[in-house]
C-alpha cells in the first residue's frame, strides 16, 4: 500500500465508525452498538477502533462512557505495552497516565520511548498539581493570567 493509500484507508475506517455511532439518536443508544461492534471479529483486537470510540464519546461529552471503552483496550492483553500506551496517551487523568507509563517502563526498559513517555507524564501531573495548589492558596498574578 503506498502512503496516500493508507492514508484513504485510515480516514475511511474512522469515518465508518463515526458514521455507526452518528445514525444512533441517543448516546446510550451509540454505546449498545459499541458493544455489538466490539464483538466483530473486524473490531475486536482494533487499537484504533477502541480509541476512535472513545474519542466520538468524549466529543460528546459522555466521558464515563469514553473512559470505559479506552478501559477496554487494557483488557484486551493487559501485558502489552503498545495496548497500555495507547491508552495512557489517551487517558485524560495524568494520575492513571503516570501509573500506566510505570507499568510500561517495567515492561520494557530497554526503550528510551518508556522513560521519555514517564517523564513527560510526570512534568504534566507535577505541573497540574502545582497549579491547583496555587489556585487553592490564590497565588496567581494578574500578569501571570495572561501570559
Amino acid at each position: 500500500i503506498k502512503n496516500s493509500q493508507a492514508s484513504v484507508i485510515l480516514i475511511n475506517h474512522k469515518s465508518i465508525i463515526y458514521g455507526k455511532y452518528e445514525t444512533e439518536p441517543t448516546i446510550t443508544d451509540s454505546y449498545i452498538k459499541y458493544l455489538a461492534l466490539k464483538k466483530d471479529v473486524n473490531f475486536e483486537k482494533s487499537v484504533k477502533f477502541y480509541c476512535d470510540t472513545a474519542l466520538y464519546f468524549f466529543e460528546k461529552g459522555s466521558y464515563h462512557l469514553g473512559l470505559r471503552i479506552l478501559s477496554n483496550l487494557a483488557e484486551l492483553d493487559i501485558q502489552n505495552p503498545i495496548y497500555l500506551r495507547n491508552l495512557a496517551y489517551r487517558v485524560p487523568h495524568l494520575n492513571v497516565a503516570v501509573l500506566l507509563f510505570r507499568q510500561i517502563l517495567q515492561m520494557r526498559p530497554e526503550e528510551p520511548q518508556s522513560y521519555r513517555d514517564l517523564a513527560l507524564s510526570l512534568i504534566s501531573y507535577a505541573n497540574t498539581l502545582n497549579e491547583t495548589t496555587r489556585v487553592k492558596k490564590g497565588t496567581y498574578n494578574t500578569i501571570e493570567l495572561y501570559t
